[in-house]
C-alpha cells in the first residue's frame, strides 16, 4: 500500500480522504440532529486497514459503527439504473 511507503505526499493523501469522508458523516449526523442508530462503512475502500482504522476513529462517537468492505459500487450503480429504467422508482437530481 502507498502509505507504507513512506511517501508524504502520499499519507497526506490518504489522510485528507479520511478527513474528508469523516467531515461527510459527521454532517450527516448533525443534519439528522444526532439521532444516528449506525454508521455504515462501504465499498473497497474499507478494504483497506489503514483508512478503516482511523475513520472508525474519527466517527465512533456518532453511533456503533459497521463495516461492509466489497467491490460492489458498479453493481450497485447499474441496479439503480435499471430500477429507473424500469419505471421501478425515479431519478432523482441532488
Amino acid at each position: 500500500m502507498l502509505v507504507r511507503s513512506g511517501s508524504r505526499r502520499h499519507t497526506l493523501v490518504f489522510q485528507a480522504f479520511v478527513h474528508q469522508v469523516a467531515k461527510a458523516i459527521g454532517a450527516g449526523a448533525a443534519v439528522l440532529d444526532g439521532n444516528v442508530d449506525a454508521v455504515v462503512l462501504t465499498g473497497g475502500v474499507m478494504k483497506c486497514r489503514w483508512i478503516r482504522s482511523r475513520l472508525i476513529r474519527k466517527v465512533r462517537f456518532i453511533a456503533p459503527v459497521h463495516v461492509l468492505a466489497g467491490n460492489l459500487e458498479m453493481e450497485a450503480l447499474a441496479a439503480a439504473a435499471f430500477d429507473v429504467w424500469r419505471a421501478r422508482t425515479r431519478a432523482r437530481t441532488y
